[in-house]
């Protein structure tokens, strides 16, 4: 072979061309590897963005189990003797032990059993049926509850909203209508005030003093010992006694039956 055979030198130079473009793979770095796809990206971006809301989905979730106020059953509910707990919630099926507490229940569409006794018992929200074996006050804003209370021991009732339905054992102190569309029957009372319209209560017992205004309001009563009545389209009708009685306004009616 001649030493300046020219195809020679050409095949020495291609031989060192490729030995340069070789990448030794221990170098950590290879510049002819293509970029992560997009598909990869946005993998590492959901690992991220889920590390973040893991943490906070986790705490809201053990808050919501604290206080019942997931949906299902759950399991028995407790007021701290004496203190105060608020339980809201859709579509539950609860027991709540109020040990003298004060509870403010603001549940929709719910079953809910009060055990023990309430110093005082708020609630809100519509369509509930609740049980409550005992309570000092009872205050129902929602509307078309259902609500029985065993022993009302000489408590408090008051109803601001409408289109509920309350049945009370034992002797209340006052029980107070300022809304329309409700229905009470109560054991006995010491005061009814009715301030609103379209209300019907009844007394099995006896009513101390029975205040009436407004219109469309039936209020029957075993006995009772005061009656006042204003307003128009007002009945009241008494089984026994000799009541006190003061009306006045149109198409009020009081009679004996």
């Amino acid at each position: 072979m001649k030493a300046d055979d020219p195809e020679q030198r050409i095949r020495e130079l291609e031989r060192g061309l490729a030995d340069a473009t070789a990448v030794n793979p221990s170098w950590g770095y290879n510049p002819g590897l293509a970029p992560p796809s997009r598909k990869a990206r946005l993998r590492g971006v959901y690992l991220v963005v889920l590390a973040i809301l893991l943490p906070i989905v986790m705490a809201i979730a053990g808050v919501a189990h604290l206080l019942n106020i997931g949906g299902g059953t759950g399991g028995p509910i407790t007021v701290s003797r004496g203190g105060t707990l608020s339980v809201g919630g859709n579509e539950q099926n609860k027991t709540i032990a109020c040990n003298g507490g004060s509870l403010t229940l603001s549940a929709i569409n719910s079953m809910v059993n009060v055990t023990g006794h309430c110093a005082s018992l708020t609630m809100s929200g519509f369509e509930n049926h609740v049980n409550v074996e005992s309570a000092d006050a009872v205050q129902v804003s929602g509307y078309d509850n259902a609500v029985t209370d065993t022993a009302c021991n000489d408590g408090k009732l008051t109803l601001s909203g409408y289109n509920n339905a309350f049945t009370v054992g034992g002797h209340c102190a006052s029980l107070t209508a300022s809304n329309y569309g409700n229905r009470v029957e109560v054991d006995s009372i010491d005061t009814i005030t009715v301030n609103n319209y379209g209300n019907g209560f009844t007394v099995t017992g006896h009513c101390g003093c029975l205040k009436v205004c407004a219109y469309d309001n039936q209020v029957q009563v075993d006995s009772v010992d005061t009656i006042d009545v204003s307003g128009y389209s007002n009945t009241v009708t008494y089984q026994s006694g000799s009541p006190k009685i003061t009306q006045s306004g149109y198409d009020v009616t009081v009679k004996q039956g």
